[in-house]
């Protein structure tokens, strides 16, 4: 056995250090979302959030990706995942924002709201983002210069995001649809979401900027593989389809557009009914599906997995942390990616 290997063995597993990380995540978020200090206008707003985390947390969901990202990076990076805690509590808190705000655009009711009005909910979605993630990285960066790194990276990030929303936005109910420009919403949306909090991992634990930017090639694709996925899902959900209810021109409705047997205006006519009417929604899906743009959205999946695969194969890091950064994307739930000697 080589002295690497040797070494491999001796260490903590990578599986448990980064479930016992996860653990501690979760606490400080919900702490954070329970008893931050805010008024009495802003705090109730703020606990709107946890019953998202509540459902994103359910163990048949996928891996929670902003909480573990910055784990594994710093785990990855020959650091204690506990170190990165503060990272994924800030990534956490960016999600559930940005959830709360896509829900809100996509006219969705949670119960978890309560009696919060929209608007209020509109605000909340706003503001948490604009201030608290910058004082929870600043107390998190132990010095000016790194801080400023941070939230330098941080206003980066929030503005790639917002580019993609915007896009996104752009193409509600759009009847001439650019392959390439829901594509560039997705990696905006989603990719730029996950390569956000991958950088800013980096970053803490002391990556120059190109490794830092290595790290974030590796969660953008798994970010948008996995948006696409999603999409994907949404379209075959058996009972309804909320980006159809919508009118989102995903990526598979997209090219259903320019490749649908029944043809372009035929397809718009049922995706109009589509926002209202269950019947219309599953003839739409199965235009939809009839015209390869399952294939399609699944290949270009592939293509962006590919990338966030090749950028891990320029890190350097353990094999043991290497197999538990690669096994991210391939994870059907959070069990199963930290199962015992999963690393």
């Amino acid at each position: 056995m080589t002295a690497a290997a040797l070494c491999d063995r001796a260490r903590p597993d990578v599986a448990e250090q980064v479930r016992a990380s996860m653990d501690q995540s979760v606490r400080q978020l919900r702490d954070l979302l329970q008893d931050c200090n805010l008024g009495q206008g802003l705090k109730p707003l703020l606990g709107c959030l946890e019953g998202a985390l509540d459902q994103h947390l359910q163990p048949a969901r996928p891996p929670h990706l902003p909480l573990l990202i910055p784990l594994l990076v710093h785990g990855a990076n020959g650091g204690d995942p506990a170190d990165a805690v503060p990272i994924s509590v800030v990534a956490g808190l960016l999600f559930l924002c940005f959830d709360l705000l896509d829900d809100l655009q996509d006219g969705d009711q949670r119960s978890w709201w309560g009696e919060a009005s929209k608007s209020s909910l509109m605000l909340a979605a706003a503001a948490f983002p604009s201030a608290l993630p910058q004082k929870l990285l600043l107390q998190a960066a132990g010095g000016a210069e790194r801080g400023a790194t941070l939230i330098n990276a941080l206003g980066d990030g929030l503005l790639n995001i917002a580019e993609g929303q915007a896009l996104d936005l752009q193409n509600i109910g759009g009847t001439n649809v650019n392959l390439d420009v829901v594509e560039e919403s997705v990696a905006g949306k989603s990719g730029a979401q996950m390569a956000l909090y991958a950088r800013l991992a980096a970053l803490h634990a002391g990556c120059d900027l190109s490794r830092a930017e290595l790290w974030a090639g590796w969660a953008h694709g798994i970010g948008v593989a996995g948006q696409l996925g999603s999409d994907m899902q949404d379209l075959l959900d058996p009972d309804w389809s909320r980006d159809l209810a919508a009118g989102a021109r995903t990526l598979p409705v997209g090219f259903a557009l320019k490749h649908s047997r029944i043809g372009r205006e035929e397809l718009l006519r049922l995706l109009d009914h589509a926002r209202t009417d269950r019947a219309a929604q599953l003839a739409a899906r199965d235009c939809i599906v009839d015209s390869g743009a399952l294939l399609f959205a699944g290949f270009r999946s592939q293509v962006h997995l590919a990338r966030s695969e090749e950028a891990l194969r320029q890190l350097p890091c353990s094999d043991a942390w290497r197999r538990m950064c690669a096994r991210l994307s391939e994870s059907r739930t959070t069990a199963d990616l930290l199962r015992p000697g999963a690393g």
